[in-house]
């Protein structure tokens, strides 16, 4: 049992009244009496449990005790900011940070018997909201061992339970770089470069597995009896805070390849105006819209072709190609199209052939439907 009133003087515990309101020492013992039964109806009397606040048995002790107990020590700000995570963990970090900042006020006054200045509140919440949604405990935090209680704590929905672990801060500088084939991540761990794939994060073995080429072994953190696995977690918030590589951006390596897997589809297969070629496996290029158009298998068979296809499919080259569908067009079914890319100077591309400039099928010189005959000649090239 807990005997409020204990250190009178200091003490950091009161007796409540049916709102939760503490009480001094006299009115608590006025309070007692009037709720005084006959021995005789203890048996009959049913116990309501009784919530401060909404999911109020899922807080952690610290802050359970900070809200209904005016903390009159230092530390305030560390303490309001284990307060607004429980704010963000409540709403799932959804929180905007005005409304943070409101909530973070309300809190401020009730939680301290010194509450800080609004300027200090407004900097915790944007902390909070910016950068961390996790707990300061001890050891990190001895000033709070007083109210903490991590073995209660972490079998709460809202508690350290569903915190990422501690070993989170030796991960240092994540980046990512993603391409049409998967992201890469890469970070300082141990002191090492680390790099690892989607595939090496999807249960601990694997992880294990992946630092081990680095010559780091891995620890199995351990999972509590309630709440997500702390691997969980952990991988959750390296994804979460991995930062695009700064010179390996997504956006420029997919222009890059489509620029190059357009020019390469269409050098190998196109015709000019000539819709009829398309189930024959050619492109063919509109000369007044400047649109080319394939047949889905066309550019299906040229990805299978190539050694190293950037494409893990053809149902993705075509959304990263911008590539759109006609039911009909020109008398042929399900035909694709894209805009002809503005390639480098397309019209006079060459080859070398024994020395000399020979012309590709991007060139004008390439197909007879692009030049007209030669004076004096009647005779007709053949594609």
């Amino acid at each position: 049992m807990s005997m409020p009133y204990f250190n009178a003087e200091r003490t950091m515990e009161y007796g409540m009244d049916k709102n939760g309101n503490p009480l001094m020492l006299n009115a608590f013992i006025e309070y007692a009496e009037s709720m005084r039964i006959k021995p005789e109806d203890f048996y009959n009397y049913k116990l309501s449990e009784h919530e401060i606040e909404n999911e109020w048995r899922e807080y952690p002790p610290c802050v359970q005790k900070m809200i209904s107990e005016k903390w009159s020590g230092n530390h305030r700000n560390d303490f309001l900011f284990n307060i607004l995570v429980l704010e963000m963990k409540k709403t799932e970090n959804a929180m905007r940070i005005n409304d943070l900042i409101e909530v973070a006020m309300t809190r401020n006054e009730q939680a301290f018997a010194s509450p800080l200045d609004r300027r200090e509140v407004e900097n915790v919440a944007r902390s909070v909201h910016k950068n961390s949604y996790m707990y300061k405990c001890p050891p990190k935090l001895n000033a709070i061992t007083p109210l903490c209680n991590k073995d209660l704590c972490k079998l709460r929905k809202l508690g350290i339970g569903t915190q990422v672990p501690d070993i989170k801060d030796e991960f240092k500088d994540i980046v990512y770089i993603e391409d049409t084939k998967g992201v890469i991540y890469s970070c300082t761990f141990k002191d090492k470069h680390v790099t690892f794939k989607a595939e090496d994060i999807k249960d601990e073995k694997n992880w294990r597995t992946s630092l081990e080429r680095h010559r780091i072994f891995w620890i199995t953190l351990l999972r509590p009896k309630r709440g997500p696995a702390p691997f969980e977690l952990l991988m959750k918030h390296i994804v979460e805070t991995a930062e695009e590589h700064k010179d390996l951006k997504y956006a420029d390596t997919v222009e890059e390849q489509q620029y190059q897997t357009l020019k390469d589809f269409f050098e190998k297969t196109i015709e000019q105006d000539k819709f009829d070629k398309l189930k024959d496996g050619y492109t063919v290029v509109d000369t007044k819209t400047n649109m080319i158009y394939f047949k889905r298998i066309t550019l299906q068979s040229f990805l299978d072709k190539q050694a190293k296809s950037p494409f893990r499919n053809v149902a993705q080259a075509l959304k990263l190609l911008n590539c759109n569908k006609h039911e009909y067009h020109e008398g042929e079914k399900n035909v694709w199209y894209v805009e002809m890319p503005e390639f480098v100077s397309h019209q006079v591309i060459t080859k070398k052939t024994n020395g000399k400039d020979t012309v590709t099928e991007m060139d004008d010189e390439f197909h007879s439907k692009f030049r007209a005959p030669k004076a004096g000649s009647s005779k007709t090239e053949n594609n």
